[in-house]
Formats: structure tokens, C-alpha cells, sequence
């Protein structure tokens, strides 16, 4: 689907003008044929957007100039802290742009023990899954981007989660049809392709994350992250949004 002409602003949004970086521009120009006068929006990253005017300059540059006023978008009212012990990378990818249409507030991973990835492995990899949000914030209209956290150890992750949540595993009672705590910051733990251990397990249950199934069948990790995204994803944006399309 179309990203409706989203643009990133990395500066503020009250500062005009504003210049598209150059692979913005060359999208704008080439792939969606836009033309001075054209109105797009632009997106802060921290639930900002504002409308503006294209404008066409030399050499295939493209600047942005006002056409409204700022609007913020109010946080959600379940923000989802989302943990995957680190899985093979791809699927990582996979992960982080579906969370972010998802609108997960916070993404973390780690290496597990039964995870493929290491820390190393995953910190390289942490400058290619800052552009998959920002691509994916574009894509979606979610004016929030998801704070993104790559860690050493598991036991480091679990403690920067909230003490309310859910970790998963197949023969555990369903997920409630609501958030269970109303409003405010759930954790979603998945585990690799080897799941979690025994031991990380009780980890989690001491922190305060209930077992919890989503279905009768084995879900990939890239599956069982975004059902669990899914199942309360409306409760998280019950809270009032602008209207950010065109």
C-alpha cells in the first residue's frame, strides 16, 4: 500500500523550511510524481505532523514549506513494551516492521539462551532496523517511533520491562480479551526458535509476566509477536490520534 506522502522531518516541525533527504526527494519525484504546489505530511517521530507544500529545486532537491498547523497525536493508552529473545536477524526485520504498523511502543532484544544471535550480531544490525522504522512509521502513519533497544544479556532485558505483561508458551490458558492492568505499559515476551528455557521462564514470572497461549499450534517467533501485538492493539489506540493522511 501507498505510504500516503509521509515524510520524515529530523527537525522542527515549527522551523520551516524543511529539505527531504535526498532518497526522500528522489521518491517523491520519480516514484510518486509529485509537483510544486503538492501538499504532503510530515512526521517528527514523536507523534508531530504537520502538512506542507512542496517545493521543486535544482539538482532534484525537494524543500517542504507550511501548509497547516502542527498537530500531536496523545500517546497511547496501552503502550506495548515488546521483548524477543533474539531470533536469526531476518526474522528480526520482519519483527520490528510489523511492530512498528502494530504500533509497539518499545522493541527490545536480546540474546536468549537458545537464541542464533549474538550480541554482537545484533548490535550491527541495530542501524539497518532504525531505517525499517522509520520506512515502516512512513508507511503506516504511526507518528510514534518505538524506541529500539538491543542488550547484552537477557537478564539486562527483562529487567527494563514493565512488571506487568505476558510471556508466551503453547499449552498456557489464552490471553485475555483486554488489557489487564487498563491503561499503561504491558510487556510481550517471545522467545527465539528454541524458546525460552526453563529458567529464563521463572525469570519472567518474577518479573511479572504471566504464561499466556496464543492458539493450539507451534507460531513461528515473527507469527507470535504480531498476534500478540494484534490481540491488543485496538486498546492501544483507543487514545485520540490527528488525522495524518492525505
Amino acid at each position: 500500500m501507498s505510504h500516503g506522502r509521509r515524510f520524515i522531518c529530523d527537525n522542527d516541525l515549527q522551523s520551516p523550511p524543511w529539505i527531504l533527504t535526498p532518497p526522500d526527494a528522489r521518491h517523491a519525484l520519480k516514484v510518486l510524481r509529485l509537483k510544486a504546489g503538492d501538499i504532503v505530511t510530515l512526521m517528527d517521530g514523536r507523534g508531530g505532523t504537520r502538512k506542507a507544500a512542496i517545493e521543486v529545486l535544482p539538482h532534484g532537491r525537494v524543500s517542504a514549506h507550511p501548509a497547516g498547523p502542527v498537530l500531536q497525536a496523545l500517546p497511547p493508552s496501552v503502550r506495548l513494551h515488546l521483548f524477543v529473545a533474539a531470533p536469526h536477524p531476518g526474522v528480526m526485520d520482519e519483527i520490528i516492521t510489523h511492530a512498528v504498523e502494530l504500533a509497539a511502543w518499545k522493541i527490545l532484544t536480546a540474546p536468549g539462551e537458545h537464541s542464533q544471535s549474538t550480541f554482537s550480531v545484533l548490535e550491527r544490525r541495530l542501524p539497518r532496523w532504525r531505517l525499517l522504522v522509520r520506512s515502516a512509521c512512513k508507511q503506516s502513519g504511526n507518528p510514534f517511533f518505538p524506541e529500539l533497544t538491543v542488550m547484552r544479556s537477557f537478564i539486562e532485558a527483562v529487567e527494563a520491562l514493565p512488571r506487568a505483561g505476558f510471556h508466551f508458551a503453547q499449552q498456557a490458558p489464552p490471553l485475555p480479551p483486554s488489557s489487564p492492568i487498563g491503561a499503561g505499559d504491558i510487556a510481550l515476551a517471545v522467545g527465539p526458535e528454541g524458546d525460552f528455557s526453563p529458567e529464563e521462564r521463572q525469570i519472567l514470572v518474577r518479573r511479572g509476566l504471566r504464561p499466556a497461549g496464543l492458539g493450539p499450534y507451534t507460531l513461528r517467533v515473527d507469527t507470535a509477536a504480531l498476534s500478540a501485538l494484534a490481540h491488543f492493539g485496538p486498546a492501544m489506540l483507543r487514545a485520540g490520534r490527528p488525522d495524518i493522511s492525505d
